[in-house]
C-alpha cells in the first residue's frame, strides 16, 4: 500500500504483509532427508495435493507434448534442470540424468498448511540419481478479485501528518501500512553511503527466466552485478549482500511507488551465502525516502545486505540508487528464515 501525497515527500513507511515466495539450492554432497511422506490432505484454502499451483504450466505441456510426456517433469529446450511438484508424483530420475538433466527444484510447501506428498521420495530419490537438488517453498497471494483499503489520518500537524492504512480481503487482513509525510526542514546533510562502482546495466547480459517461476520473476528486468546468484551449483559467498540494475520492462517512470516497490523486487541476498533450503517471507518492511526519484524511465541500481540472522529471523538494509548515483530510498526488512 502506497499512499501520496501531493508534496510527493514520502520520508518513512512500514509494511506488514505475506511472504514472497523464494527458491534455494541444496548441496550435491548433503545427506537428504529420510522422513515419511505426508498423507495427500485437502488445505484449507481447498488446494487439492494433486493441483498444486506450482507445476500448472508442466500439466498444459504434458497435453501438448503427447502421452509420454503427460505425467513427467517439464523439460524446456536448452534448460538443464526440472521443477516438479506433487502433479509429477513419482519420477525416473536415471531417465531424466541420461537426457542431459543435471538438476531439479522440487516444491516442498505451499501457503501456511500445503506439503507436498511426494517431496520426500522426488527429493531423495533425484538426488540418488546424481542431480543436485533444490527445494521451494510457494507463497499464496492474496487472490483476485478486489480488496478494501481503510485509510486514517492519525496525526496532522503542522509541519509532517501520520496516517495508516489496512488492506482486506474477504474480511482478511492483507496488509498493514503506516507513513509520515513532511515538508522539507532546514538541518544537516551529509551521506556516507557510496553507490557501487560497477558497469553500466548494458555490460551484463539477462539471466533466463525459468517458465516455471513465480510472477513476480517476471515483473522486472534485472540485470545482476554484485553478490553470488543462487544458481545450481554455484558456489556461495562469505556475505550475504545481492544486488544490481532493475526495472520495469514497460517504461513507466521511477516515481515514489516504483521505488518502494524496487525495495522488495530482488532476491534475498540471504541466498548468496547460506546453501539450505529455506524461505524467507517478510514480517515488516520500513522505507526512507531521500531524494525525488527522475522523472524519466530508466535503470536503478538496488544493494541488499543481510547482517545477522538469529532466533528463525533474520534483517535486511536495501538502497535504491539512480543512474546518476543519487540515494532515492533505504529499506529495513526483518524476514523469517524458515528451514524446508
Amino acid at each position: 500500500m502506497i499512499i501520496k501525497a501531493p508534496t510527493r515527500r514520502l520520508p518513512l513507511m512500514i509494511l506488514v504483509a505475506a511472504g514472497a515466495a523464494v527458491l534455494s539450492v541444496a548441496p550435491a554432497t548433503a545427506e537428504p532427508s529420510k522422513t515419511a511422506a505426508p498423507k495427500p490432505s485437502q488445505t484449507k484454502s481447498g488446494e487439492l495435493p494433486a493441483d498444486a499451483q506450482m507445476g500448472w504450466r508442466n500439466r498444459e505441456a504434458g497435453k501438448l507434448a503427447g502421452a509420454d510426456a503427460g505425467v513427467h517433469a517439464a523439460a524446456p529446450t536448452g534448460v538443464l534442470g526440472l521443477d516438479v511438484s506433487s502433479y509429477q508424483g513419482k519420477e525416473n530420475w536415471p531417465r531424466w540424468v541420461t537426457r542431459g538433466k543435471s538438476f531439479v527444484y522440487v516444491k516442498a510447501t505451499q501457503g501456511t498448511s500445503y506439503r507436498n506428498p511426494y517431496f520426500s521420495s522426488q527429493y531423495t530419490e533425484s538426488y540418488y540419481a546424481g542431480m543436485v537438488h533444490g527445494a521451494y517453498h510457494y507463497a499464496n497471494p492474496a487472490g483476485s478479485g478486489d480488496v478494501t483499503i481503510a485509510t486514517s489520518l492519525d496525526r496532522v500537524g503542522r509541519s509532517m501528518t501520520t496516517c495508516s492504512a489496512r488492506v482486506e480481503q474477504d474480511g482478511k487482513l492483507i496488509a498493514i501500512a503506516l507513513a509520515a509525510f513532511s515538508a522539507p526542514r532546514e538541518g544537516i546533510e551529509f551521506c556516507d553511503l557510496v553507490m557501487p562502482q560497477v558497469p553500466g546495466p548494458q555490460h551484463y547480459a539477462a539471466r533466463p527466466i525459468p517458465p516455471e517461476s513465480p510472477a513476480i520473476a517476471h515483473r522486472w528486468e534485472t540485470r545482476w552485478a554484485i553478490g553470488h546468484p543462487p544458481v545450481p551449483g554455484a558456489p556461495r559467498g562469505a556475505r550475504a549482500v545481492a544486488g544490481g540494475w532493475i526495472r520495469l520492462p514497460e517504461g513507466r517512470e521511477v516515481d515514489a511507488a516504483v521505488a518502494a516497490a524496487l525495495t522488495d523486487a530482488w532476491i534475498p541476498p540471504t541466498f548468496s551465502r547460506v546453501e539450505e533450503p529455506v524461505f524467507v517471507p517478510t514480517v515488516d518492511l520500513t522505507i526512507h525516502f531521500r531524494d525525488e526519484p527522475p522523472p524519466a524511465y530508466d535503470w536503478c541500481f538496488v544493494r541488499f545486505v543481510s547482517r545477522h540472522g538469529s532466533g528463525g529471523f533474520i534483517e535486511e538494509d536495501g538502497e535504491i540508487w539512480s543512474r546518476d548515483g543519487r540515494l532515492l530510498a533505504q529499506s529495513r526488512q526483518l524476514a523469517l528464515a524458515v528451514p524446508m
